[in-house]
């Protein structure tokens, strides 16, 4: 028994300073795009130091404070998703209980729910993922890998959403956006478009113009590439600053950037996107929220579904769903706004 626990603890071990180099090489994401990709896993790292920073202290070995400068690191881009204005409990939140086609009065200041889902295109029959969506009222469900075989399907079986508008494709990369049959509240559609972010892009990229009684706003659902070789890591780059590009273009409108966006919100590309597209992140607050792979242990997601809005939007509420069959973990929220 002592041999297999010395061999455990000397894997603690081991794995914490795999950490430690895989925290300061992720700082070096712009350098080559292998270390960008290191930058995702912070919240893995964050616990794999922790428990050896605690086997350090009971067997009270002085050289174990070597991993706090690497968990601080880490804490430091992980912990601002905790604070304000909510702080753990979020964390525990469950997919929410809400009654579809809720005819309860609307009241108070303009509140908006919206509900991403990505559906797996690779998929024949995506039963599951229609029977978990139409379970939940929301005012607008964007969906995406939208086929055409899937979009038949989701027209014909969905029954409280009805189409607003859908550029299916047999890859990856359709969308739809549905609407409730009968919503909670008036919402009126002002306008659909069909982008192109960078105007290069082959991806489309749908968005739509809706008015909440006077408050009129711009949802636009976003799946940005995966960067998993080196010309795909430097267009995803592109991509964040085209998005940025055209959040700045249209600052005076309130805007709503939802969806796929292929990195983690501590990373140096989401940073920057933030910084320069001049939108608050929804998930400030509301912890840990990983949307991916759905198919792995809470420990070993990462969060790469995100929802982004004008600095006059507030949100209310934001929760992950269930596994619907695919490898994404859908997307709820509601917004307020002002």
């Amino acid at each position: 028994m002592k041999g297999i626990y010395r061999v455990l603890i000397s894997l603690i071990f081991v794995l914490a300073g795999g950490a430690t180099l895989a925290t300061l090489l992720g700082l070096a994401g712009s350098l080559w795009w292998r270390f960008e990709l290191l930058d995702h896993p912070r919240l893995q790292y964050v616990l794999i130091l922790l428990i050896a920073i605690g086997i350090g202290l009971g067997l009270r070995r002085r050289w174990y404070l070597i991993w706090l400068c690497p968990l601080a690191i880490n804490l430091a881009l992980v912990l601002p998703l905790f604070f304000p204005p909510l702080f753990l409990p979020p964390l525990f939140l469950q997919w929410p209980d809400l009654p579809v086609l809720s005819k309860a009065p609307f009241q108070g200041a303009a509140t908006i729910r919206l509900l991403h889902a990505n559906i797996d295109h690779t998929k024949s029959n995506v039963d599951q993922a229609i029977q978990a969506l139409d379970s939940q009222a929301a005012d607008i469900l964007l969906l995406q890998e939208v086929t055409p075989d899937n979009l038949q399907q989701l027209t014909t079986q969905l029954q409280h959403y009805q189409l607003l508008r859908a550029h299916p494709q047999d890859n990856s990369q359709g969308s739809a956006i549905f609407l409730p049959v009968s919503p909670r509240q008036p919402l009126t559609v002002k306008d659909t478009q069909l982008l192109h972010l960078p105007e290069r892009s082959t991806r489309p990229l749908l968005a739509a113009t809706l008015a909440l009684g006077d408050t009129e706003f711009t949802v636009l659902s976003l799946h940005i590439t995966r960067p998993f070789h080196p010309g795909p890591s430097r267009f995803q780059q592109i991509e964040f600053e085209a998005v940025a590009d055209w959040s700045r273009q249209h600052a005076q409108q309130r805007l709503i950037v939802i969806g796929d966006f292929n990195t983690t919100p501590w990373s140096s590309r989401f940073r920057t996107l933030l910084k320069h597209s001049g939108l608050s992140n929804s998930q400030d607050g509301w912890g840990w929220q990983t949307t991916w792979p759905a198919n792995l242990a809470w420990p070993f997601q990462i969060a790469i579904d995100h929802c982004l809005h004008s600095p006059a939007i507030k949100t209310q509420t934001r929760t992950i769903g269930p596994s619907t069959g695919s490898d994404h973990r859908p997307l709820w929220v509601e917004l307020k706004m002002a």
